[in-house]
């Protein structure tokens, strides 16, 4: 007897669901999550260290060893340089108003194993631009470290001119988080009287007690 109960969410709510993880860990690690023109931040789910590297139009190496630039970016968090931590995150950061125009890349590094080096690392990168937040997934390859271990993770064009512009963007890394996506998926596997859809959330524990009712065939329990 299996249920899938669906409280209605916002598809905004969904994305702050989705997000949350990110956002905790720079949040918790001391970094600057909001209130920002540029924000890149990177996390994985192992000891290794990765490292988070931007080259901003000054032409200027954030990263470890140059954690401040002159133009105003801040690597402000970066960890694992020991393995400290299975959820580490890094963050650089322009604070509102400080970023300069120009060309921005950014890419992801392994610098050196700490867990066992014939294991893959899959990460995640957060990038926001005015506003506009965009998410990449890339996998360090297992024994990949140092430069031979780079992945290009973005390449843009800043002008703060569009500071204040703020067009709605699509964003395909949320697609597969729609209703009619997953409710399709949970209906390719549970007959439709077993998908529950519920209007307000805090009703969940009544619809659970109301599946396990039907499920046993009695009128209470």
């Amino acid at each position: 007897h299996v249920f899938f109960v669906y409280p209605k969410k916002s598809m905004e709510e969904r994305k702050k669901d989705i997000d949350a993880e990110i956002r905790a860990r720079v949040l918790s690690a001391g970094g600057q999550y909001d209130n920002v023109d540029i924000r890149a931040s990177l996390i994985w789910n192992s000891h290794n260290d990765l490292d988070l590297h931007v080259i901003p139009p000054s032409g200027e190496h954030i990263y470890y060893a140059h954690k401040q630039s002159a133009c105003q970016g801040w690597l402000d968090v970066d960890m694992n340089v020991r393995g400290e931590t299975e959820k580490p995150v890094e963050n650089v950061r322009w604070g509102r108003g400080l970023a300069p125009a120009g060309r921005y890349q950014i890419y992801v590094q392994n610098y050196r194993h700490h867990d066992a080096p014939d294991h893959a690392t899959p990460f995640k990168v957060e990038l926001e631009v005015n506003g506009v937040i965009e998410h990449f997934e890339g996998v360090i390859p297992p024994g990949q470290s140092g430069t031979g271990s780079n992945q290009v993770i973005a390449t843009f064009d800043y002008d703060p001119a569009a500071r204040d512009v703020r067009a709605p963007k699509k964003d395909s890394s949320y697609d597969a988080y729609s209703d009619e996506v997953i409710l399709a998926q949970w209906g390719s596997v549970l007959p439709a009287g077993h998908i529950l859809r519920i209007e307000d959330p805090t009703t969940i524990v009544e619809v659970l007690l109301g599946g396990l009712a039907i499920a046993s065939g009695s009128r209470t329990l």
